[in-house]
């Protein structure tokens, strides 16, 4: 045999080599033949193990079929989906009771208060007590805490479904959207035990029972799509995704403005601070923007009062220099309500700190600025339509209450189409409250006239203006529905002589 012959893949017999080498030396044992015999075994036996790697598809399903029961498989998976939504919607309703008791507490000290009537407020209403401050304040803060803890019970339940479906979807792909369902589900009812509608009088309402509901009905919809039911309900869709809504500029300017009155804060409660110029610009410019926030109690700690207020003690520990450039830099700031604020904080400032020039500059700057405006122009009440009361005053405490009188009563008298300004100006504000005693508007009405008031010019101008506009019947006589009108109303039921106050 040649050697070609001999390495040829025909004859090719795997053999270790202590063995082929035995072979190689007694020949006459180890025939041809009886190696032919084993080399086709060998091939045989390779072939036979190669056949348990590769497989048919018949083969795949034959092993399938003998590996997994899926009827049990899926019947496995529907009972542990409706286990963990069970489970969850359990918790949920345990969680309620340490709330609900908190709120009932809460609702029962409200409605101590709240059982009688303590009189009449200022539109004939019957006016009733509210609990003292601190001890709503109390309740709110344990309501919270409770509906905190409630979250915290529920998260890990939560947790758990969400991990279970994820499993049950996998297992059982063609139920994805149901799992689904009910996971959103389980995240509604979670997030429902947070909440509360509101402070006393407001009681439970039906948000978390409603998101129990549909979480059970989501885990037997998902059950029954397990169980291959034909007349299964399809899931609703998820929510759309809206689009953030566009940034509240109002409501940022405001945090804006609360943030600087705060950093402003300490400046007032102690008096060894240094002068900040500027904070002190800062405040001034806000100042212009607090003019439009109207002086009502539950704005009074961001309104242009507390504003101009904050200003003046910012600058307590400023240089006389200094005091007197920010006069100047205040006297000239429009609207003139603004300027007025921003001088009589600092004027109070020059008296606490007997500073009789700085006092003495600030009446002169005052009254320049107040003698230069021309109240017939419609620019000039521009702005100060919140604090024109505030001007007014003030001026006539530098001047009279007559010197005022005067001047507004020839204003009207060259220019009467001016009276709807002034109504709108020099009317006083309130607010409106609900039940609860939270504010739910605010509104500007005239009780009574202040010495300063043109009287008889107005007269003159609301019967060439507003001739239609009779007295209000009573001090709540509010059917005029135009602002102006019924404003008028008030005024003129003031101006009789029968006219009373109350």
């Amino acid at each position: 045999m040649t050697e070609e012959e001999n390495r040829a893949a025909g004859n090719l017999l795997v053999l270790c080599i202590p063995h082929s080498y035995e072979i190689d030396e007694h020949e006459e044992q180890y025939p041809a033949e009886l190696l032919q015999e084993w080399r086709v075994a060998q091939r045989k036996e390779h072939e036979r193990i190669r056949k348990n790697w590769p497989l048919t598809e018949a083969e795949v399903d034959e092993v399938a079929s003998s590996s997994f029961d899926q009827s049990e498989h899926r019947a496995r998976a529907m009972a542990d989906a409706v286990r963990a939504g069970e489970r969850l919607a359990l918790a949920v309703e345990a969680s309620r009771g340490p709330v609900a008791a908190q709120a009932g507490a809460w609702l029962d000290l409200w409605d101590r208060y709240r059982r009688r009537p303590v009189g009449y407020d200022l539109d004939g209403n019957l006016a009733y007590a509210n609990p003292p401050r601190s001890e709503m304040e109390q309740h709110k803060a344990a309501l919270l805490a409770a509906l905190g803890s409630a979250q915290a019970s529920t998260g890990p339940i939560l947790t758990d479904l969400k991990t279970e479906i994820a499993v049950v979807a996998a297992q059982a792909p063609d139920a994805a959207p149901w799992c689904d369902w009910l996971v959103r589900a389980g995240q509604e009812a979670f997030e429902a035990t947070g909440k509360w509608p509101g402070p006393p009088p407001a009681t439970d309402s039906d948000a978390l029972s409603d998101a129990v509901r549909e979480l059970r009905r989501a885990a037997q919809t998902l059950a029954a799509k397990l169980r291959g039911d034909v007349a299964v309900k399809e899931p609703p869709a998820p929510p759309i995704a809206e689009p953030p809504p566009p940034p509240d500029e109002a409501t940022d300017a405001l945090r804006r403005h609360e943030e600087l009155l705060e950093r402003a804060g300490p400046f007032a409660r102690v008096d060894h601070r240094p002068y900040d110029a500027e904070l002190a610009e800062e405040l001034a410019v806000a100042a212009e923007a607090a003019a439009g926030i109207p002086p009502i109690r539950s704005a009074a700690s961001i309104d242009l009062r507390e504003t101009a207020r904050l200003a003046a003690a910012v600058a307590r520990n400023a240089s006389d220099s200094d005091l007197l450039q920010l006069v100047e830099r205040h006297r000239v700031v429009r609207p003139i309500c603004v300027a007025v604020h921003l001088l009589r904080a600092l004027h109070f400032l020059a008296q606490k700190r007997a500073l009789p020039e700085l006092e003495a500059a600030i009446r002169t700057a005052l009254t320049a600025e107040l003698a230069s405006l021309d109240w017939t122009e419609p620019n000039t009440w521009s702005g100060n339509e919140n604090y024109g009361t505030d001007v007014f005053a003030l001026e006539a405490s530098l001047t009279s209450g007559e010197a005022v009188s005067a001047k507004l009563s020839q204003m009207l008298v060259q220019a009467p189409e001016r009276l709807g300004d002034l109504l709108l100006s020099c009317a006083r504000w309130s607010e409106l409250l609900d039940e609860a005693g939270q504010t739910t508007g605010f509104q500007r009405r005239y009780r009574e006239l202040s010495a300063w008031f043109p009287r008889e010019a107005l007269t003159r101008a609301a019967a060439a203006e507003y001739p239609n506009v009779a007295p209000a019947a009573d001090s709540h006589d509010d059917r005029l529905t135009d602002e102006v009108e019924r404003l008028l109303s008030q005024v003129l039921r003031l101006l009789r002589p029968t006219s009373n106050t109350l």
